[in-house]
């Protein structure tokens, strides 16, 4: 008996001794205790600027320029040029589901930014909204330009409302997106003197290009002027290093990702900086510039190819775009230490640093694997990725550049031709 009633007690003890105990763990983040210090919300928005939450921006190699007819991939035949896209299709399914995974993650730090009330500043906490509004914002724009009509929603919902959610008009969300950049823009400050954020003039910059990409031609040129008019900003001085790793900053860049090998944090990897330079240089260049991307820098006097007397077939290099030859390697010119020549007829090239001819692997006479179309990328392709094959370039979303040329182009599509 007395066994049984000490087997009672404590039984009881021991359910007695569960209400005081604290179920929110104190090894992990949960949704209970996240989100109530400025560092909790810090690490929070710092996901959103990871690579993969801006899918068509920064997640490998120029993912949108690869679904255009600018660029040549020879290893293989993508969906989008064999006209088979379906809902299967894996590059769109990941744009998709990222976008969606970094506006939850917005409405979650907007929605649970008063449990931070007691330890944040005012100031603090329109920073941080105002930084997870403009992700929120950019994040929709993709969408609402890649798929139309698509679920919008600002707040956190439950599966039973998630999975009820049909597309919403997508002039109704850019009228969100709106609301949510000018928040942004009024939150934010135009500069950081610490770690580089999300400013002022990025909100601008972005929300330009949101109605540049709705054709919005009115509000793209007002939010290009406000950016313009901040005169924090101005064009980089040469055009070729500002695509190299060695500028992480510049006066130019308005938006970018940071990246570093110290850290591990690369841009690109080895498998994917060998598909860009050359095979003389120990590269793949299974990827390159398509010819469509080539002509479409015009001469230098401002006619394209087929109307100029100015271009010369033989030389095409010769009297265009100067930004041409900084995208393209020119042919006969020196880049990564030898001479590039893809003709037939340059069986061996000049290797600068031995002042010998060597074999040219990079003409089909000698290696069939070499360019596909004679062309190699130049821009952004860093003599220093041979070392190691690593890159940390920042990864460039908005330049400076992009609201002059949103600017110019808005002006000209309302017939307000001015010096700009």
């Amino acid at each position: 008996m007395k066994k049984a009633l000490f087997s009672i007690l404590a039984a009881a003890a021991l359910l007695t001794a569960c209400v005081d105990l604290d179920l929110s763990p104190r090894s992990q983040g949960s949704s209970e205790n996240w989100y109530s210090t400025a560092q909790e919300l810090e690490f929070s928005l710092n996901a959103l600027y990871q690579p993969t939450m801006w899918y068509t921006e920064a997640w490998r190699l120029w993912p949108t320029d690869r679904w255009t007819d600018d660029w040549n991939q020879r290893t293989q035949t993508y969906d989008w040029l064999g006209g088979t896209i379906s809902t299967t299709w894996s590059e769109g399914a990941n744009t998709w589901s990222n976008y969606y995974k970094g506006i939850a993650r917005a409405n979650t730090i907007i929605q649970s930014i008063d449990k931070a009330k007691e330890n944040l500043s005012d100031a603090q906490i329109e920073q941080y909204v105002g930084e997870a509004k403009f992700f929120r914002a950019s994040f929709y724009t993709y969408l609402i330009t890649l798929f139309g009509d698509v679920p919008y929603y600002d707040s956190t919902m439950t599966l039973e409302e998630a999975y009820t959610m049909g597309r919403i008009d997508r002039n109704y969300i850019l009228e969100k997106i709106y609301a949510d950049f000018d928040a942004a823009a009024a939150a934010l400050p135009t500069s950081y003197s610490g770690a580089q954020r999300i400013t002022k003039g990025t909100a601008l910059a972005m929300k330009a290009r949101a109605a540049l990409f709705m054709s919005d031609w009115n509000t793209c040129a007002k939010a290009c002027k406000d950016c313009m008019d901040l005169g924090v900003y101005s064009l980089h001085p040469d055009y070729r290093e500002l695509f190299l790793s060695q500028t992480k900053t510049s006066p130019e860049l308005i938006f970018a990702l940071p990246a570093s090998n110290e850290l591990g944090k690369h841009s690109y990897d080895e498998a994917a900086t060998r598909s860009f330079y050359p095979r003389n240089n120990g590269g793949t260049s299974v990827a390159q510039p398509s010819w469509h991307l080539f002509f479409a820098y015009t001469c230098t006097d401002g006619l394209n190819v087929e109307d100029s007397p100015l271009y010369d077939p033989a030389d095409p290099f010769k009297n265009r775009d100067p930004r041409l030859s900084e995208v393209c390697v020119p042919f006969d010119s020196e880049f990564m230490d030898y001479v590039y020549n893809p003709r037939p007829s340059a069986t061996t090239t000049l290797c600068i640093s031995t002042g010998q001819q060597v074999k040219n692997n990079d003409t089909k006479v000698v290696s069939k694997d070499c360019s596909y179309n004679g062309l190699v990328l130049k821009k952004f392709v860093d003599e220093e990725w041979i070392d190691d094959r690593l890159t940390d370039t920042p990864m460039r979303i908005i330049r400076y550049a992009d609201v002059l040329l949103m600017y110019a182009e808005s002006k000209m599509e309302m017939n307000q031709i001015d010096a700009s």
